[in-house]
């Protein structure tokens, strides 16, 4: 399991988007858990596996902190992927 906190000044929020994204399928295997927040009590912004892949636009916290965890077991290989994150001023809804 690998833990990753993302931190941006406090007026920006986090976007993290997946431009290679190819896990097992099934939540209980490989997947990928991001969160609204500095850690895993933060609200989920959704758990991403084979079955359920990332949005194309990515995903966006609602702060300046979004939280990864990323879990792989050792069943099947597949590419895993590969993630960018940026800075972005909050959008109006």
């Amino acid at each position: 399991m690998i833990e990753l906190t993302v931190y941006e000044p406090i007026e920006l929020q986090v976007v993290l988007k997946f431009p290679k994204f190819s896990l097992q399928k099934g939540a209980d295997t490989d997947n990928v858990q991001l969160y609204d927040g500095q850690n895993e009590t933060s609200p989920s912004l959704g758990v991403y596996s084979g079955d359920t892949t990332p949005p194309a636009a990515g995903v966006r916290s609602s702060s300046n902190e979004l939280f990864v965890i990323f879990k792989t077991d050792s069943k099947n290989n597949f590419a895993g992927f590969q993630a960018s994150y940026s800075a972005q001023k909050p959008t109006r809804e």
